[in-house]
């Protein structure tokens, strides 16, 4: 055998020798997926909400919703809350989980004002607060009218509270008070509108914001008020030509009225003949206060034959103005003295030929005996004009077509359509937001005939 086939055949057997000691060794298993240790999956946070009633010690409180004496005691005095509570407080009190601690407190301590008191790592209190943003917008709500105005509000269809719309109808008599006694004046076939607006936070508070305008149908015919401030910051109530709804008369010189007696041709109650009544009687209580109407001078002051004890004043356009059958005069009073609108001047009598306590007012313009209700409506303030009378024009068109008052509608319409949400929301302080108005209304509506109460 040559020398190179020794070498090959010896490199032969080494490898087949290899192969060999490869297939018997013992195979190795395939490593282990290594698995995640379980250390446990913490817990969500717990939270439960509950209220410190009002008139409940808030130290006390919180120890009833479960913190320790001395976490109660920090807790109140990071919050800054009173000993008492003076008004219910929502509360929402958080826990890493059941069972543990509280560690987190959210208090709701004004309408639009959270306080969050949360545990410090070195075991203290800590607060900080946050305002809540009020968004606006604004709600028409219509009605019929059903006996008083607080009634026809209270029994609306709408999203705004019973309380809130109780509101709406004390603004309502405020802006009419001078063109309209709501008491006596309106009946069951007239309408109210009112446009205002809703103020609301995202903890669930609702505010009533400006009332913007409203309009009142009485007698078939629409009277629209419209609230504008001017450019030194005052408010009041015009119609649709910038005329003002505040006259310089109030309508009736008592704040509850009964008219027991009307201006013009009845049977005298204690003479038994037919006669002209030269004023309005108003039926009251003995002792009821009586108003001056109207800014004025005092002419007289004292017995005055059938009128009994009169007080008679002078107004600065020429309208003099009556008050008879007094039981006494208001302290002070004498004649020349200068007397304002709303002013006390004496209190109601049953004096000089009189059945029983009520007050005679009677109203002469230029010397001549008006019907009082009449007279006094048409006696108005100042216009708008100028630069003044054009901004409240584009304000009314720009905020009617926001607002999206098509029309002012019959009383069939008034009871499908008793509320209509605003088309936009107007933020508080825009410049549109200073006035409001409805468009301009419709010919009268055919209503039934009916007797009219006061007038």
């Amino acid at each position: 055998m040559t020398e190179a086939r020794l070498r090959a055949a010896v490199a032969t057997t080494a490898g087949l020798l290899a192969l060999g000691a490869l297939w018997w060794l013992p195979q190795r298993p395939a490593p282990r997926q290594r698995l995640p240790v379980d250390r446990g999956v913490p817990a969500p946070p717990v939270a439960r909400g509950d209220t410190i009633r009002r008139g409940e010690g808030t130290r006390a409180a919180l120890r009833r919703l479960g913190l320790p004496d001395d976490a109660a005691r920090r807790v109140a005095d990071a919050a800054g809350l009173p000993g008492t509570a003076r008004r219910a407080l929502a509360i929402t009190l958080r826990a890493d989980s059941a069972g543990a601690p509280v560690s987190d407190l959210e208090l709701h301590v004004a309408d639009d004002r959270v306080v969050r008191v949360r545990r410090a790592p070195d075991g203290g209190w800590e607060a900080t607060q946050r305002r809540v943003a009020w968004t606006v917008d604004t709600l028409v709500v219509r009605a019929p009218f059903r006996g008083t105005l607080v009634g026809t509000f209270r029994e609306a269809a709408s999203a705004l509270p019973v309380h809130l719309r109780s509101e709406i109808a004390y603004r309502i008599a405020d802006a009419y008070q001078y063109r309209l006694d709501v008491s006596r004046d309106l009946g069951p076939t007239d309408s109210v509108v009112a446009v205002v607006e809703r103020r609301r936070t995202p903890l669930g508070t609702v505010r009533l914001g400006a009332l913007l305008a409203a309009a009142i149908r009485d007698d078939g015919t629409w009277l629209d008020a419209t609230r504008h401030v001017d450019a030194r910051g005052r408010e009041d109530w015009y119609d649709r030509d910038g005329r003002p709804l505040r006259t310089a008369y109030l309508q009736a010189p008592l704040d509850v009225v009964r008219i027991s007696s009307r201006f013009g041709r009845r049977l005298h109650p204690v003479l038994g003949i037919w006669h002209d009544h030269a004023g309005t009687d108003y039926a009251a209580p003995h002792g009821t206060p009586v108003r001056a109407v109207g800014d004025g001078v005092v002419t007289a002051a004292g017995p005055s034959g059938a009128y009994g004890n009169l007080v008679e004043l002078r107004h600065l356009d020429g309208v003099v103005t009556r008050y008879g059958h007094l039981s006494r005069y208001a302290r002070g009073l004498r004649v020349g003295q200068v007397i304002q609108r709303g002013d006390v001047i004496a209190y109601v009598g049953s004096t000089g030929r009189s059945t029983a306590p009520h007050l005679h007012f009677e109203v002469k313009v230029r010397g001549v005996v008006r019907e009082p209700a009449r007279a006094l409506r048409a006696a108005a303030g100042t216009t708008l004009a100028g630069g003044e009378l054009s901004i409240f024009r584009a304000a009314r068109a720009r905020l009617q077509a926001r607002i999206g008052v098509a029309a002012l509608l019959s009383d069939a319409e008034l009871a499908s359509r008793a509320e209509t949400p605003a088309t936009a929301v107007l933020a508080a302080d825009s410049a549109a937001a200073r006035s409001v108005a409805l468009p301009t209304a419709p010919a009268p509506l055919p209503t039934p005939a009916r007797t009219r109460r006061g007038r």
